[in-house]
């Protein structure tokens, strides 16, 4: 498997996707948002196609798939508030539907009650251009806040050789309909953002 670059976001320490989660558990600043009370996962989120796009992130599992949902349409596929759903164990949990019926589920289900450590599921943001994330639930932690702390990302790959100063988004969906990313979100810490 390919491992590629980034960065832990609270120490800014370059690491690999091999080597992320060995270094999320010695880096003091991430260990003094894991020392915590509130139960929570870390999750790997991966482009599903290539893998230069990649976020580790620590969300609460009172969250919900809507919650989650919401935060990876900020940081990194929302252009035009396209559909998207979460397919994990063969059920699916659309944006846009809130009852039990032929198979679909609400993303209003909690965290807690459909993850599990070493859980693999995906997610799919717009049916017309769509943009597909692999997700796994690499163990449980504890944070101190509820808030989704973002522990580690890609570096950007299209920014390696250019020599523009304009911005670029860190994101799959980059080029993508109208998607132009967000930069503030983009170098956050945690979601949602303290204003």
């Amino acid at each position: 498997m390919l491992s590629t670059w980034g960065k832990c976001i609270f120490c800014n320490t370059k690491i690999s996707t091999s080597m992320a989660v060995k270094h999320f558990s010695k880096c003091s600043k991430v260990n003094d948002v894991l020392k915590g009370e509130i139960d929570a996962y870390l999750i790997k989120i991966k482009d599903k196609y290539s893998a230069y796009y990649w976020l580790y992130v620590a969300v609460p599992l009172d969250y919900t798939l809507e919650d989650l949902d919401k935060f990876i349409r900020d940081i990194w596929v929302d252009c035009c508030g396209h559909a998207s759903e979460f397919r994990i164990n063969e059920i699916t949990y659309p944006s846009d539907f809130v009852v039990d019926y032929d198979g679909k589920k609400s993303m209003k289900t909690k965290l807690s009650e459909i993850l599990n450590k070493g859980l693999y599921f995906e997610y799919t943001y717009d049916y017309g251009n769509s943009t597909e994330l692999k997700l796994e639930v690499i163990s449980s932690v504890k944070i101190k806040d509820k808030y989704i702390y973002i522990l580690g990302r890609n570096d950007n790959p299209l920014t390696r050789y250019s020599t523009s100063d304009k911005y670029i988004p860190n994101s799959p969906r980059v080029g993508i309909c109208g998607y132009t990313g967000n930069k503030k979100l983009e170098e956050s810490k945690i979601w949602p953002l303290k204003i």
